[in-house]
């Protein structure tokens, strides 16, 4: 039997979870755009939820650290946008869904996870720079304690 291990690839939890977060957003949009004719802010979330993974799965694919961390930076923007119009649904109370509160947390935990990735980069990336390692440091504990108490409301 040939040793193919070089060939495996390794489960990738933020891929698998924002591929499954975009196949859920686009079934989401459908059922809004069919039942409520709504199509506006059905494309805001299509693009902005459908982005985070694409980039993603765009940073697997980079040449370079500093490519994987814009990629990264990107994905987290786009995370941080779908959170903004997913509220924006929930508080007009425009369309009710029990998929609505999935969809906000899931979003929340992957800016939570894409946080931690992209901040664990620039650590690394200046860990020569002690004062700028200060700083991340500084702000990564003001991140950390963040999305701890306001996301997970611990």
């Amino acid at each position: 039997m040939e040793n193919n291990s070089f060939m495996e690839v390794r489960e990738n939890v933020i891929v698998n979870r924002s591929f499954d977060f975009s196949v859920r957003i686009i079934k989401f949009c459908y059922e809004m755009q069919s039942q409520h004719r709504e199509y506006i802010i059905t494309k805001q979330l299509l693009k902005s939820g459908t982005s985070i993974g694409a980039n993603i799965e765009e940073a697997q694919g980079a040449i370079s650290k500093k490519e994987f961390i814009a990629k990264t930076q990107i994905s987290l923007k786009k995370a941080r946008e779908f959170v903004y119009w997913i509220r924006l649904i929930i508080e007009s109370q425009v369309f009710k869904s029990e998929k609505l509160s999935f969809l906000l947390n899931e979003s929340k935990k992957l800016v939570y996870i894409l946080t931690k990735i992209y901040f664990s980069f620039i650590y690394e990336k200046n860990l020569r720079h002690i004062s700028i390692f200060h700083h991340y440091f500084d702000i990564l504990s003001f991140w950390n304690h963040y999305f701890i108490i306001n996301i997970f409301h611990i």
